[in-house]
């Protein structure tokens, strides 16, 4: 079997990508003090990192929720980006991010794209991740966004991949192939079959290594930053999935042995 991309998905990844790096560097000054920088006071800047994610999770809107929502997902881009410090200190910031982010503006989806992946497979909280989902799709029609249906793959794949519950999984997927049902375009059509696909490989085999290929190359297709498609790359190539990426998109086969019969 061979999951493939389109041009178009690739190069909307590749904007998100370059958006994410601009920002970053431009905040690189604030984030760096010194090349010196020891041990103590990465943990003192993540100190003072969580009690401002922490306030801003708890903090009332006073009528600028969208204005506190936009605000923590910069600073969690921000935070994100700064590989340095979070090698020696972690992302636990992030989920009080994602939570500001879904508390002041559930409808604001693209923000999910980024930061549930982050908060499961980073911070480690892909139960905290799916359910932060779930928080916002109660405010989310299948038309209130031509990505909506999206939501219910990233769910999918918390579920499958990090909490081991594949008939949750396969439900989600089910929800989001009659979510994207609402569209008629190419890649909504091509998002329903994959996503259709997921779900027959849950169907037949719970514990499938396609299904669990299958999982990881979505999160591959739809990462936004490198060290996430990173983390993807490498999983599939565990589970001897074999990449190749070529400018009409990604293409992944999984092994024989593993194949749907």
């Amino acid at each position: 079997m061979k999951l493939k991309t389109g041009k178009k998905l690739v190069l909307n990844i590749l904007l998100s990508i370059a958006c994410v790096s601009g920002i970053v560097y431009l905040q690189k000054p604030q984030l760096k003090t010194s090349n010196n920088i020891n041990l103590q006071q990465y943990n003192q800047q993540e100190a003072k990192e969580k009690t401002t994610a922490s306030l801003l999770a708890k903090m009332p809107s006073f009528g600028l929720s969208n204005l506190i929502a936009d605000w923590a997902f910069l600073k969690f881009l921000v935070y994100f980006g700064d590989g340095d410090v979070r090698q020696h200190t972690g992302y636990a910031a992030t989920s009080d991010y994602f939570k500001t982010v879904v508390k002041n503006d559930p409808r604001f989806v693209k923000a999910y794209f980024m930061m549930s992946p982050a908060n499961s497979l980073f911070a480690g909280n892909p139960q905290q991740s799916t359910a932060l989902i779930e928080q916002g799709l109660a405010s989310i029609t299948p038309q209130s966004h031509p990505d909506s249906y999206v939501l219910w793959i990233y769910k999918a794949i918390d579920e499958l991949l990090f909490l081991g519950d594949s008939a949750s999984a396969k439900a989600s997927y089910d929800k989001g192939i009659e979510w994207a049902s609402y569209y008629d375009d190419d890649r909504s059509k091509a998002f329903s079959a994959r996503m259709q696909q997921m779900s027959q490989f849950l169907a037949n085999n719970p514990d499938s290594v396609e299904a669990q290929i299958g999982s990881w190359f979505q999160l591959l297709t739809n990462a936004k930053d490198d060290v996430t498609r990173r983390r993807a790359v490498d999983n599939i190539e565990k589970l001897g999935g074999k990449i190749e990426f070529t400018p009409n998109g990604v293409t992944v086969t999984v092994p024989e042995e593993h194949r749907r019969t």
